[in-house]
């Protein structure tokens, strides 16, 4: 019984690990980076990144407890990260509640099209 928990326990850090890889990628991508770049940064070659990210689009990246990571949230997450803001520092700056930017990182709800686009402008205004 100990080796069969172990290999499950093996397979499910194997694919955190994949997991985490692929979205790292989509993250790398959707920030401008080149095919080169993210194979550099992520230590693939870049038929392994157009690989993953093919894969990507047909199998998106799930969280541990198996739901889907929408583009929308890693948006979110990387302007909370670029701009090194609190959800409610994010929430201030965009004249929105807490709940509301808790809800998109958490994946359960998804931003308007037009809070999409100041998370954009958000984004590009922290690599500056």
């Amino acid at each position: 019984m100990c080796k069969l928990k172990q290999l499950k326990r093996d397979k499910t850090e194997v694919l955190n690990w994949r997991e985490e890889r692929k979205l790292r990628a989509i993250e790398l991508k959707m920030q401008g980076w080149t095919h080169r770049e993210i194979a550099q940064e992520i230590g693939i070659t870049e038929s392994g990144v157009s690989h993953l990210l093919s894969r990507a689009k047909r199998q998106p990246p799930r969280l541990q407890n198996g739901k889907v990571i929408s583009k929308e949230t890693i948006l979110v997450w990387d302007v909370l990260r670029h701009k090194e803001w609190t959800q409610s520092e994010l929430a201030r700056e965009m004249n929105l509640t807490d709940r509301t930017v808790r809800h998109w990182v958490s994946g359960t709800r998804k931003p308007d099209a037009n809070k999409l686009e100041t998370l954009k402008q958000l984004l590009l205004s922290s690599k500056r």
